[in-house]
């Protein structure tokens, strides 16, 4: 799940972080890192019945699938 997937499901940031029992600095984070954390999203999972999914591919950073591994024989 995105922050936009939050946004249009609560409303706007002061509903995310009641909802969620979390501080708005928390949401501001999310925004920033440009990701929410993988944890976060199942609990928001839960809290929200279903109605919104975690994605383990939306709860890594921007670009981590496309960082190439080194190994022996790369140089």
């Amino acid at each position: 799940m995105k922050l936009r997937d939050l946004i249009k499901f609560y409303g706007d940031f002061s509903d995310i972080h009641k909802n969620l029992g979390v501080t708005r600095q928390c949401v501001s984070f999310w925004k920033f890192r440009g990701y929410i954390p993988l944890a976060a999203q199942y609990k928001i999972e839960n809290l929200t019945e279903g109605k919104l999914k975690a994605s383990v591919k939306d709860g890594r950073p921007p670009g981590f699938y496309k960082r190439k591994v080194k190994t022996k024989d790369t140089k």
